[in-house]
């Protein structure tokens, strides 16, 4: 099986320049936990619930509140779209990941597999019983 079957397409992106706000604002509007962030067409991190909730509270603490550009972030774990979905889960859980962005042919973001997404599969590989 591959990574393709279960990811969740075509994920909601966000600019580099915008603000904290807007990030939280469309998580909570699409009810997501992750938003990969784009600068000039080009993949630069993955921001998350948690990481908005810290910044929130730290934006409200000392008045400044940082673009969503301005945040370091880690290398994105990325993989295309025909990559094994067992060796995927596999890396997520040695690297303790939570998300892993997945492209297309042309390296183009396609989709987004979650800790969400991999637990649907176990029980679709499992069966209801």
């Amino acid at each position: 099986m591959n990574i393709a079957t279960i990811m969740t397409s075509c994920p909601y992106t966000i600019k580099a320049s915008e603000t904290l706000e807007k990030a939280h604002e469309m998580m909570r509007l699409y009810k997501i936990r992750h938003i990969p962030v784009v600068e000039d067409e080009e993949l630069v991190g993955v921001l998350t619930n948690n990481e908005i909730k810290l910044l929130d509270l730290i934006c409200k603490s000392t008045g400044y509140c940082p673009t969503v550009g301005e945040l370091q972030f880690d290398t994105p774990y990325v993989v295309l779209e025909n990559s094994d979905l067992s060796s995927v889960a596999l890396t997520m859980a040695e690297r303790h990941l939570n998300y892993a962005l997945v492209e297309g042919e042309n390296s183009e973001l396609v989709g987004i597999v979650t800790t969400t997404d991999l637990c649907k599969a176990v029980h679709l590989l499992l069966g209801n019983n």
